[in-house]
Order: C-alpha cells, then structure tokens, then sequence
C-alpha cells in the first residue's frame, strides 16, 4: 500500500485529505518541519501535501524562505515523491515563490 505524509497544522485540512483519499493508502501526519522530516525518511512516502508554513525552517519567517533549498532537502531524501503545497489564499505571493522555486502549479492547493 502506498504511503501519503500529510504534515499540516491544520486538523481540518488533514481530516479532508484523509477523506477524499479512502482508505486505498497508508497515511502517515506530521504537525511541524522536524517531525515531517523524521517521518518523511522513514516512511519514503510517494506523496507529500505540505503547509507552505512547515517549509520554513523555525524561527524563520515565510517570506525570507528560499524554496529550492526547501525543496531540496526533501528531494534529497527521496527524489521521487510528489510534493503538494498547501496554503491560505493570503498567501498567494509566497506560494508564487514556491512555484518559482520547483513546485508544480498544479500541485498547489487552498486550505
């Protein structure tokens, strides 16, 4: 069975992708950047939905990000994955950056 990592601080963002994915697939939870990551190299999950927020390393605000290293970091554990941004339409600016920085258009959705 495929894993899928969602790591958001969002518990209805969560419970609305655990929803409309069934129960075809393990599904692993993160709730910040350090748990995801351990999760992340444990499990090698094929598809990762990401709060834009959980990208930022702590202490460091969203705006001052560099996604490609974000990115990286992730790839760099398992190259094949998808990974699918989320994020507030307040944020639509930072989620620009992201696309810029190696997220795919469609890959990026709205809580």
């Amino acid at each position: 069975m495929d894993t899928i990592l969602i790591a958001s601080t969002d518990d209805s963002a969560v419970s609305t992708i655990r929803q409309g994915l069934g129960d075809d697939y393990t599904i692993e939870t993160a709730r910040d950047r350090e748990s995801c990551l351990s999760r992340f190299r444990e499990q090698q999950s094929g598809i990762l939905f990401i709060d834009l927020a959980l990208l930022a390393p702590p202490g460091q605000p969203a705006c001052k990000v560099d996604y490609t290293e974000a990115f990286q970091i992730f790839r760099q554990i398992f190259p094949l994955s998808q990974i699918v941004v989320m994020s507030r339409q307040n944020n639509i600016r930072e989620l620009v950056r992201a696309v810029k920085s190696g997220a795919i258009p469609d890959t990026l959705i709205e809580c």
